[in-house]
């Protein structure tokens, strides 16, 4: 049978197949590749077959089943496939979950974890389809092995032996029977526990997936388990590749570090995990993957589209998505045009600030709290137009040796400046972000711009330089008034006082605290400097920052990064709720 034929040949089975699952399941008809470089260019290597979960999209290679005489199995080559899409993983945030479990029963070779959360799938589809279908799951492993008999590993003599099992047959139907009767004994003993599991897993199957990589583990200890034959099994390898991250909030634990990427019944070692910065003796707070865990992670889940840098941004980007808030608009006038329009009565819980006290003694000489109170109305001129509009924003995080690099250890700078950039952005604001670890280096988006992009590249970067934020940089765009009016937001720890005290001067004439000083002027739209300190560490100094102008905010955990950025728009910029 030649390639076409055995296309047109199961394409006819292909409704058959899916009705094995269920007859309301709709997928399109298999991608057939005739050539090896063309199932590459599919992200299909190594085996005859795949599905691709970004699209729901079974890939087939004809030239492998040709070889493995494997063209009398379409029902059990194509409804396994389908079984991946229906059953197990099902989707891309299940896939991710289940990744997340089998890495953490696999310690130190979590390497292995796409391998094991394959075979898991396969066990599971492959005992349904023969045990509940009555089709010839067996048969096909019984064809491969005639081709290519690989008795070194292990894991693949122990994943046989599963098998058997399951499916009844006599040991040494599929697996190599150990001439060692401790060895005998051990197989047989493991292979009745991961037939076990599947049996009792198969209908929550991803609570069964850290006592079956578990299962195995021992095996990875010993010789070398690579196998060509497991290598022609993995058909989901690269399922999630170009998903884009869709696998799953694999930045996020429970507070006991195991909740909702692992078996509810494992207990976390936090090996992995991190809390959101946190002060010792505060209750738990949510934790999080650190972010090497989470890049190695998504390395894993879409090998063959992994990009780092947009891992990094997504990881920071999800995590600060719970306080994103919508960024308050400014209504401004084209001229000076608000004008008085005179008093109303002023009730018990309206803003005591707006009580006109001059008009309420005027009305009565005694004060009565509702009753003779008034305040001012204000309204535009009906000559003036008036426009909103978003203030700009600039964001400068330190970025100096004491801070951390975002991409190997939590950062709560860049996770504060992700949630008040995003909120700005979402408004439709100018935003620009300036990295800076000085006397050393700096970093900065080209401008103020709108790029979430451009934005999320410069706060995940890291620069390791100097002892603090540079103040002296905010002379580059303060130096003279802001046409648009801009707010600074610097996020830093407490090295900046010993910037504004010992730091070096802009120039000849302006010391490093009239550079602050004339930075929040100039910008005209305030200034915030948001401290991972304490309130009485550098008193003195802060006190003359908000004399000048500068709002003074104490950061320590990611429950106060929320507070901290629903107050910064309230304050900073009218926003009621």
């Amino acid at each position: 049978m030649n390639g076409k034929e055995l296309c047109e040949a199961w394409d006819e089975r292909w409704e058959e197949a899916l009705g094995l699952w269920s007859r309301l399941v709709m997928m399109r008809s298999p991608h057939w590749c005739f050539f090896t470089e063309e199932a590459k260019a599919q992200g299909l290597e190594g085996s005859f077959a795949m599905i691709r979960l970004k699209d729901h999209r079974v890939v087939l290679d004809a030239s492998l089943i040709s070889y493995y005489r494997l063209e009398d199995f379409p029902l059990e080559i194509l409804a396994h496939e389908i079984g991946h899409h229906v059953y197990v993983p099902a989707n891309l945030q299940d896939n991710g979950r289940l990744l997340s479990l089998v890495r953490r029963a696999l310690t130190e070779k979590e390497s292995y974890a796409p391998q094991f959360m394959n075979l898991y799938a396969d066990h599971l589809i492959n005992y349904h389809l023969q045990k509940q279908k009555g089709l010839a799951m067996a048969e096909i492993y019984q064809r491969i092995l005639a081709k290519q008999k690989d008795t070194s590993s292990a894991v693949w003599n122990l994943y046989l032996a599963v098998y058997e099992r399951l499916f009844s047959l006599k040991p040494g139907t599929l697996a190599r029977v150990p001439g060692k009767k401790a060895e005998s004994q051990r197989l047989e003993q493991d292979s009745e526990i991961g037939a076990q599991i599947i049996r009792s897993y198969c209908e929550d199957w991803l609570s069964g997936a850290y006592s079956y990589a578990s299962l195995y583990y021992p095996y990875l200890w010993e010789a070398d388990q690579k196998s060509a034959s497991i290598t022609l099994l993995l058909d989901t390898l690269h399922a999630s590749d170009g998903a884009s991250g869709e696998g799953g909030d694999l930045q996020k634990v429970s507070a006991d570090g195991v909740g909702m990427l692992s078996d509810h019944s494992i207990s976390g070692d936090g090996r992995t995990e991190i809390a959101s910065p946190q002060s010792e003796g505060e209750g738990p707070a949510q934790r999080y993957t650190s972010p090497r865990e989470y890049l190695d992670y998504m390395s894993q889940l879409e090998p063959g589209s992994f990009d780092s840098h947009k891992a990094l941004a997504r990881y920071y980007t999800q995590i600060a998505s719970p306080y994103v808030i919508p960024f308050p608009m400014e209504v401004m006038p084209e001229k000076e045009a608000i004008i008085p329009e005179g008093l109303e009565s002023w009730d018990i819980g309206d803003n005591p600030g707006e009580i006109d006290w001059l008009g309420t003694l005027i009305r009565s000489p005694e004060v009565v709290p509702g009753m003779t109170t008034v305040k001012k109305v204000y309204g535009w001129d009906d000559d003036q137009n008036g426009n909103e509009r978003v203030p700009d924003l600039y964001i400068g995080i330190d970025c100096s040796g004491s801070m951390r690099n975002p991409a190997l250890r939590f950062s709560w700078p860049v996770l504060a400046g992700t949630i008040i950039a995003q909120s700005a952005l979402r408004a439709g604001a100018r935003v620009k972000v300036v990295l800076s670890g000085e006397p050393g280096s700096f970093m900065e988006t080209r401008d103020f711009v709108k790029s979430r992009q451009e934005v999320m590249n410069v706060l995940i970067s890291y620069l390791g330089t100097g002892f603090a934020f540079g103040i002296p940089r905010l002379a580059d765009d303060f130096s003279r008034p802001r046409k648009d009016r801009t707010h600074i937001l610097l996020l830093t720890d407490d090295d900046i006082f010993a910037m504004l005290n010992d730091g070096p001067h802009y120039d000849q004439k302006h010391s490093t605290w009239e550079v602050a000083d004339k930075a929040i002027k100039n910008g005209r739209g305030g200034g915030s400097l948001v401290l991972y300190s304490k309130p009485e560490y550098h008193a003195k100094e802060a006190a003359r920052l908000k004399k000048e102008g500068w709002d003074l905010f104490y950061v320590s955990n990611d429950e106060e990064l929320s507070r901290f950025a629903k107050a910064f728009a309230r304050k900073k910029f009218g926003a009621k709720r």
